[in-house]
């Protein structure tokens, strides 16, 4: 089981080499999304709550949301995904 660090350094990575948007890490990690599987709930309002404004860098997100979705095989539902925000927030 990886620890709380390691699971923020996956997300620093999959921020630097997949979306190309490592300059959000801070502002991801103190938001809460310190893992990979928390990362796969980014949703436009979560964008808003950051206030990652730009329209390239909100596509970026949300696209890249999907993709490790279908990557770690999280067939994660609307209905899931909107309980897991209502949880975090």
């Amino acid at each position: 089981m990886a620890t709380v660090k390691q699971d923020v350094e996956a997300v620093k990575e999959w921020l630097s080499c997949e979306v190309r948007l490592d300059r959000y890490a801070d502002k991801l990690e103190s938001n809460g999304f310190t893992s990979l599987e928390l990362c796969c709930t980014l949703n436009e309002n979560a964008l808003d709550k950051m206030e990652i404004v730009l329209p390239y860098h909100r596509k970026r997100f949300l696209m890249y949301a999907q993709k490790l979705r279908e990557k770690l095989g999280l067939g994660l539902t609307k209905s899931l995904i909107e309980i897991l925000r209502y949880l975090r927030s």
